[in-house]
């Protein structure tokens, strides 16, 4: 049975993968490379962005980790992807996964026999069509301000699960010190901590 980790699912890091970024289509895509799955999968909502040409599969029942499962019918083949630098065609099962928008698997490392990976450095090197390749993961990018822009691309991908907004509602009983303009309420100290 097809198997997809818990990290890959959500995304996440874990000790055993490299987090890299690739090109799909023209497009930066964060890519998940993690030896405890068994097949490549790509985020349905991405493959649909992307207008990634999909086929209609028999239903494949992915196991994920914690043991229930999650329904897999589309199937998008011999899709070309830049790591590196470096040009791959791989096959990608549409799943809905969070975090990284590709997940490569043992089906995508078994084209890469003999890997030599190194934790310590990151890195893993192989040959691949007769070249030798060594790949380095990629730092995690710092969390930065959105543009409009950019809210509305991840609108556009259905990528937002959830959106907040942090605003401040005067209480209309409290009476207002003669310190205190109506136009800045006083706030309790530990929360003008944690807007600063």
């Amino acid at each position: 049975m097809p198997q997809i980790s818990l990290n890959a699912l959500s995304g996440m890091p874990a000790p055993k993968t490299f987090r890299i970024y690739g090109t799909v289509a023209h497009h930066q895509v964060v890519i998940l490379v993690d030896g405890d799955n068994t097949h490549n999968f790509i985020q349905a909502r991405l493959a649909a962005f992307l207008h990634l040409d999909t086929s209609s599969i028999a239903t494949i029942r992915v196991m994920i980790g914690n043991g229930s499962t999650l329904d897999c019918d589309t199937k998008c083949s011999s899709i070309p992807i830049t790591i590196q630098g470096h040009p791959f065609s791989v096959d990608l099962y549409t799943l809905p996964i969070g975090g990284a928008d590709i997940v490569l698997g043992v089906q995508w490392l078994k084209l890469l026999v003999p890997v030599t990976t190194d934790y310590s450095s990151l890195t893993m090197t192989f040959n691949y069509m007769g070249q030798h390749i060594s790949l380095h993961a990629d730092p995690s990018l710092c969390p930065s301000q959105a543009s409009a822009q950019q809210l509305k691309c991840l609108t556009q991908t259905y990528s937002i699960s959830a959106l907040f907004q942090l605003t401040h509602v005067p209480d209309p009983t409290h009476h207002h010190s003669s310190t205190t303009s109506p136009s800045e309420p006083h706030t309790h100290p530990s929360i003008d901590h944690l807007l600063r």
